[in-house]
C-alpha cells in the first residue's frame, strides 16, 4: 500500500491550526459552519447554583424538570471559566468544581478530566501565582458520592502530562482504582509514569517508570501495562511483582502507542520491516503480521470487541493516509479511501461505527482576490487555513456520513494529535454509541461551546450543550 501524495495545502504543519484559534474576530466562509441547536434556553448555570447545595452528591432531578440532556451515560465539562461541571440526563448540571478564578496576581483552573471505568475522576488544579510560581495538584474523586478528593500528587516544580486508569478495579474492593499518569519534573528531563492505587480515603503513589517518551497501555485485568519507552523500547510492567519484561520485540517500526487487547491478551504494535511498519499481533509465542505494510508513522486503535484494527499512516504534523480497517485475524482489509487527510479517529463502544476526523482547507470567496495579490493575503491573514469535519464509517456496511465542519479548541485538539493513545484512555462517545461529544472554538464571539453530534441522524444540526473547552463521556451508564 503506498502513502497518497499529501495535497500542497497539507503540506503546512497543523500546528498553524492553533494560531488560528487564538485569533479574534474570524469569519468562517467557504466551508460553513453547521447550524447548531441548544439542549435546553432555560439550562441552569452550574455557577448560579446556591451556596448551601453540595453539587457533587445531590443526586435529585430538579422539580417539573424535563430531560435536558439527552445522552446515555454522564458528560464531565471543563467549562471556560475553569471549573468541571457534571451532565447527566434527568439531573441539573453539578458542578464538581466552583473555586477556579483569574485576577492579576492570582490564577486558579482544573485540567485534564479522566474518567475510570468504574466511576472514578481524576484532574489536575492548577495554580499560578504571580505569574511565576505553579502548584500543580493530581486529585481523584467518585462523583455522587460523599467524600473529599483524595489528593494522588502535588509539586511545584513539575507539569502533568497525561493520565490513564485501569480498566479494572485493584484488589482493595469496588471502589479501588489503579492510575498511571505522566509527569514532567521541570529540575531534570524526561517523562516520569506515576502509578497510584486510590480508594476513597487514601493514594498510595509510585514511580514506575521514566523515559524521554513513554506511550502505554493497560492489560484489560489491570495487572500489567504495555509501553513503548524512547521510541525504542517495548516492555510489559507487572504491578504485582513491579518487575519488567522488556523482551517483547527487538525491532519496533515507527509508531506512538502500543496496544493491548481489550478483551484478551493480544499486543499490537508495528515492526521494522524493511524501512517500513508491519502491523503486528503477538499472541504468547505466536506472532502475526496484520494487513499490509505502510510507510511513515502508524497509528492504530483496536475495535472494542478486539475483531478488528483501524489505522493510518503518513508523517506526523501532516494529515495522514486514508482509514484501514483490517480484520484482527488479518483476514480482511478494508481501506476508505474517500476519507483522506485523516487528523483522528475514535471506535464506539459497540464497535459498530468509527468517527473520522479529516483536515479539509478553507476555499478563499471569490471577492477575496478582486483586488489581486494584496486583498488575497490580508484575507488569509485573517482565516484559519484548515476545518476539521467529523465523518462516521459503519463498519458493516461501509456507509460514510459526514456530520459536521468545526474548529477545535487548544484541549480538544491536543485529544486529537494524540488520538491513538487517547482512544485507549478517554470516550468522545457516549456509552450507546449514539452521540459524539466534541469542543468547538466558537471565532465570532471568541468563546468555546460543548457540542453533541447524534450519529444517527446526519445532516442534523449539532446540541450545544453549553460553554466548554473539553468534555468526557463516562465509560458506563
Amino acid at each position: 500500500m503506498q502513502q497518497p501524495r499529501p495535497k500542497a495545502w497539507a503540506v503546512v504543519s497543523l500546528a498553524s491550526l492553533l494560531a488560528v484559534m487564538a485569533c479574534t474576530g474570524v469569519s468562517l466562509p467557504g466551508l460553513p459552519q453547521a447550524e447548531t441547536t441548544p439542549i435546553s434556553d432555560d439550562s441552569d448555570d452550574p455557577s448560579d447554583l446556591p451556596e448551601d447545595r453540595d453539587p457533587a452528591t445531590d443526586q435529585t432531578p430538579a422539580e417539573g424538570a424535563e430531560m435536558s440532556f439527552p445522552a446515555v451515560g454522564r458528560l464531565i465539562v471543563l467549562g471556560s471559566d475553569g471549573n468541571l461541571t457534571l451532565f447527566e440526563g434527568g439531573l441539573e448540571p453539578r458542578a464538581i468544581t466552583s473555586d477556579a478564578e483569574r485576577t492579576d496576581d492570582f490564577r486558579r483552573v482544573y485540567l485534564h478530566p479522566t474518567w475510570s471505568p468504574n466511576g472514578w475522576l481524576s484532574y489536575v488544579q492548577l495554580d499560578l501565582q504571580d505569574q511565576s510560581q505553579a502548584t500543580v495538584r493530581v486529585l481523584a474523586t467518585r462523583p455522587g458520592n460523599e467524600m473529599d478528593p483524595v489528593l494522588l500528587y502535588e509539586s511545584m516544580t513539575s507539569q502533568y502530562v497525561y493520565g490513564y486508569w485501569s480498566p479494572a478495579v485493584c484488589e482493595n474492593g469496588v471502589n479501588c482504582g489503579r492510575f498511571a499518569y505522566l509527569i514532567n519534573d521541570l529540575a531534570r528531563p524526561g517523562l516520569d509514569l506515576h502509578l497510584a492505587q486510590v480508594n476513597d480515603e487514601a493514594a498510595d503513589d509510585d514511580i514506575i517508570e521514566s523515559g524521554g517518551s513513554i506511550y502505554y497501555s493497560w492489560a484489560p485485568s489491570g495487572e500489567e501495562l504495555f509501553w513503548f519507552r524512547n521510541s525504542e523500547t517495548l516492555a510489559i510492567y507487572d504491578v504485582a511483582s513491579d518487575s519488567l519484561d522488556d523482551d517483547v520485540d527487538d525491532d519496533p517500526g515507527r509508531f506512538q502507542a502500543p496496544a493491548w487487547s481489550p478483551l484478551d491478551n493480544r499486543l499490537l504494535f508495528a515492526r521494522e520491516d524493511g524501512g517500513i511498519n508491519a502491523l503486528t499481533i503477538i499472541d504468547g509465542d505466536r506472532q502475526q503480521a496484520l494487513g499490509s505494510s505502510v510507510g511513515g508513522a502508524v497509528f492504530f486503535s483496536w475495535s472494542p470487541n478486539g475483531e478488528a484494527v483501524a489505522h493510518v499512516h503518513g508523517q506526523p504534523g501532516q494529515p495522514y493516509s486514508p482509514v484501514v480497517i483490517v480484520s484482527s485475524d488479518g483476514g480482511e482489509e478494508t481501506v476508505y479511501s474517500d476519507l483522506s487527510d485523516v487528523l483522528a479517529f475514535f471506535w464506539s463502544p459497540d464497535s459498530s461505527k468509527l468517527a473520522v476526523v479529516t483536515v479539509e482547507p478553507f476555499e478563499a470567496q471569490p471577492q477575496a482576490n478582486a483586488n489581486g495579490h494584496t486583498r488575497l493575503m490580508s484575507y488569509q491573514a485573517q482565516q484559519p487555513d484548515f476545518v476539521l469535519v467529523w465523518s462516521v464509517i459503519e463498519v458493516e456496511t461501509g456507509d460514510i456520513a459526514r456530520l459536521a465542519s468545526f474548529l477545535p479548541t487548544s484541549e480538544q485538539f491536543y485529544i486529537l494529535s494524540f488520538f491513538d493513545q487517547y482512544a485507549q484512555s478517554h470516550r468522545l462517545w457516549s456509552p450507546d454509541s449514539r452521540y459524539l461529544v466534541y469542543a468547538a472554538a466558537d471565532p465570532d464571539t471568541e468563546d468555546a461551546e460543548i457540542m453533541l453530534l447524534d450519529t444517527t441522524t446526519p445532516g442534523a444540526s449539532p446540541l450545544s450543550v453549553t460553554n466548554g473547552v473539553q468534555a468526557i463521556f463516562t465509560f458506563g451508564e
